[in-house]
């Protein structure tokens, strides 16, 4: 296994009460109401993130998995690009605007993070059941 592979499944394993800790600061009402993937959005939709048919449930629940991991790599590069304009805008003392970048920040890529860390957890853990 290569040391990049070893990396990335370190990062993405779930620890232990993680999903409890998520639960706690919000994430099953916040992903209720995401704009791309949301329990809500679905149900509209009329779709269901993990349940595809092809292949049956573990193959579904295991591209599922994938798609976490995908969207957390995202979500955590713009989280880092925003921190960084955060603190640029601190050191310059445009304190009003790294407050509304940090808020945005949170809202657009710490909770979403959360909730991608979350069903993950979720997914693994019926993986394993199985």
């Amino acid at each position: 296994m290569s040391l990049l592979r070893s990396l990335t499944d370190w990062y993405f394993r779930p620890r232990n009460r993680e999903a409890a800790i998520y639960v706690r600061l919000g994430v099953r009402p916040f992903k209720r109401f995401l704009p791309t993937g949301g329990d809500l959005y679905a149900n509209r939709m009329g779709w269901h993130p993990i349940l595809d048919r092809a292949g049956g449930l573990a193959a579904s629940l295991a591209r599922f998995e994938k798609r976490t991991r995908l969207a957390e790599s995202a979500h955590l590069l713009t989280f880092m690009f925003f921190g960084t304009m955060g603190f640029y805008l601190a050191a310059g003392k445009r304190f009003g605007f790294a407050i509304l970048i940090t808020m945005f920040n949170v809202g657009f890529n710490v909770y979403p993070i959360m909730v991608q860390r979350y069903n993950r957890h979720r997914v693994l853990r019926l993986l394993e059941r199985r």
